[in-house]
């Protein structure tokens, strides 16, 4: 499913991408995701051209419940989508869809020395 939705986000839009994708979940209200799409176009639009992605994450609890983590980046900055999926039967649905650009605090704690083996007790 994040191939298809990257092919339609590359090559249409992000609205076309989002619509795509939450349309795997009927429980997943229109309203709802043309809010999330109108907030993530409007968005994107202030970070230049979109370049490209990284695979982050991937982990699942059992095998019908996996999330997945990407960096979308821009010509300014770069961005996190998080994509979370759930298979009740014989279908995976878009479970949630997250997106953001307040990692950078994640980092640098990752970082921190306090983290590094060395200074460990």
């Amino acid at each position: 499913m994040n191939e298809h939705f990257f092919s339609l986000y590359e090559s249409k839009s992000p609205k076309d991408a989002l619509d795509f994708i939450f349309s795997t979940n009927p429980w997943i209200e229109e309203t709802q995701a043309q809010v999330v799409a109108n907030n993530l176009t409007g968005f994107t639009k202030l970070l230049g051209s979109y370049q490209d992605r990284d695979a982050i994450t991937k982990n699942s609890i059992g095998q019908n419940y996996l999330l997945y983590t990407f960096l979308v980046k821009y010509d300014r900055q770069p961005m996190r989508f998080t994509f979370i999926y759930y298979k009740p039967k014989d279908k995976w649905q878009l479970q949630e869809f997250k997106y953001d650009d307040n990692f950078q605090s994640e980092i640098m704690e990752a970082s921190s020395t306090y983290r590094l083996s060395e200074n460990l007790p």
